[in-house]
Formats: structure tokens, sequence, C-alpha cells
């Protein structure tokens, strides 16, 4: 889980507030965490459908990057 710890240690705060959201999406660590995210935001949309009997639950992956920026995508089905 802490295999990506390197990247963010690379990127300052500064470097962070300039990229776009697109640059900070391309970034390993954050593709890692959010494909993390993904997964994890698909299991318990499952687990809350099943649970509580609902037709439809919005999913959504989301992944801080430091105090700084903040990463998200909507998870389908």
């Amino acid at each position: 889980m802490h295999s990506h710890a390197g990247a963010w240690e690379r990127v300052t705060s500064k470097q962070l507030k300039a990229k776009t959201q697109a640059e900070l999406e391309a970034l390993p660590a954050v593709v890692a965490k959010l494909d993390e995210a993904t997964e994890q935001a698909q299991r318990y949309g499952v687990v809350l459908q099943q649970r509580y009997g609902l037709s439809t639950v919005q999913r959504f992956a989301v992944v801080g990057i430091g105090l700084e920026r903040v990463v998200f995508r909507r998870v389908m089905g």
C-alpha cells in the first residue's frame, strides 16, 4: 500500500497547486489510489443496496492529496 509514497515526496505543495485536475489524475500514486477507492466504492455500493433494499446508490472514488487538493471520479454500477 505504501509503495507509492515516494511519488508524493517528489511533488511540493506549490507544484500540486499549479497542476491541473488532469495532471493530478495522471500521477501514478493518484491512479493507484483512485483504483483502490473505485473498487471499495463498488463493494460498498453493493452492500448498501442489498442491506437497505436501495434500487440505486451513487458511488464516488475520492483521493485527498495532502491538504491541498482532491481528485474524484464517479463510479458506475
